[in-house]
C-alpha cells in the first residue's frame, strides 16, 4: 500500500467521524491532516472517491476494493477497501452520497463485500495512521 492510500484511508475515516462528532482518530492526527480532516463528510466522500480513482487507475496487490448501493438506504453506496496490515488482511468500509461514485459500482474485487464485524475501521485506520507517522508528536 502507498502512503498517499494510507493517508486517504485514514483522512476517509477521521473525517467521517468528525462528522458524527467522534474525535477520537482526528485529535491524535498531526496538524497537516487534521486540516484536512476537519470539514467532516465532503472531505469523506472526495478522500473516498480520490481512493477509488487511485486504486482502479493503477491496480494494486494489496488494496482492493468494492461498490455497491447501499441496501440498506442509509446512504446511497457502501464503499469497501480491504488491504494487508502486516500479515492480516483488514477491512474499512464506508457509507457515501457522493454520486460520482456511481462509476465504481460493481467494479473492484467482489469479496471485499462480505463484512468483516471482528474489523473495526476506525481502529484500522488508527492502525494506518500510526504504521505511516500520521499521528502528532507529543
Amino acid at each position: 500500500m502507498t502512503k498517499e492510500i494510507a493517508k486517504l484511508i485514514v483522512i476517509a475515516q477521521a473525517s467521517s467521524d468528525v462528522g458524527k462528532g467522534i474525535n477520537d482518530l482526528y485529535r491524535l492526527l498531526d496538524e497537516k491532516l487534521k486540516r484536512k480532516a476537519k470539514c467532516g463528510y465532503p472531505v469523506k466522500d472526495l478522500a473516498i472517491y480520490e481512493l477509488l480513482c487511485i486504486i482502479s487507475g493503477h491496480p494494486q496487490k494489496d488494496v482492493h476494493f468494492y461498490v455497491c448501493r447501499d441496501a440498506d438506504k442509509i446512504a446511497l453506496y457502501v464503499v469497501y477497501f480491504d488491504f494487508m496490515l502486516g500479515c492480516d488482511k483488514v477491512q474499512v468500509s464506508f457509507h457515501s452520497f457522493d454520486k460520482r461514485i456511481e462509476r465504481f459500482i460493481a467494479r473492484g474485487v467482489k469479496s471485499c463485500t462480505k463484512w468483516r464485524s471482528d474489523i473495526e475501521s476506525r481502529s484500522m485506520a488508527y492502525a494506518l495512521a500510526v504504521r505511516n507517522g500520521f499521528l502528532s508528536r507529543p
